[in-house]
C-alpha cells in the first residue's frame, strides 16, 4: 500500500501542477475537472494507515502543501477581482463599501 500512497501522492502533485496552469489560462471547465481528479486522490490518501503515512517522504508532502497554497492563492485572487469589477459595475464599489483591491500577484514563479 505504500507504494500506491506514494503514487497517490505524485498523481496529486502533477494535478496540482496541472490545475495551475488551468487557472493562469482561465480554464474553468478544466479547474473543474482537475478539481474530480484531487477528490480521486486524497481518497486514496485518507485510506492509508498511519504505518503507511509515516513512511511517506515529508518533503513530497511539502511539495503538495506549498502546490495547494499557491493555486489557493490564486482562486482568492480572482475572486477578489471578480467581486471589484461586479461591484463597480453595480456602482456599489465606493465608500465603506468597497471591496478591497485586488492584490498583484506573480504567477510565473
Amino acid at each position: 500500500m505504500a507504494d500506491s500512497l506514494k503514487a497517490a501522492l505524485s498523481d496529486l502533485t502533477d494535478i496540482l501542477m496541472r490545475e495551475r496552469k488551468a487557472l493562469e489560462s482561465m480554464d474553468v471547465k478544466r479547474v473543474e475537472e482537475l478539481s474530480q481528479s484531487k477528490l480521486r486522490c486524497l481518497s486514496a490518501l485518507e485510506t492509508a494507515t498511519l504505518e503507511e503515512k509515516k513512511q511517506i517522504d515529508k518533503r513530497d508532502v511539502h511539495e503538495v502543501l506549498t502546490l495547494a497554497r499557491d493555486n489557493q492563492r490564486l482562486l482568492v485572487h480572482a475572486r477578489a477581482c471578480i467581486r471589484g469589477a461586479l461591484a463597480a459595475l453595480a456602482g456599489t464599489a465606493s465608500g465603506d463599501n468597497r471591496t478591497p483591491a485586488p492584490v498583484r500577484i506573480n504567477v510565473r514563479g
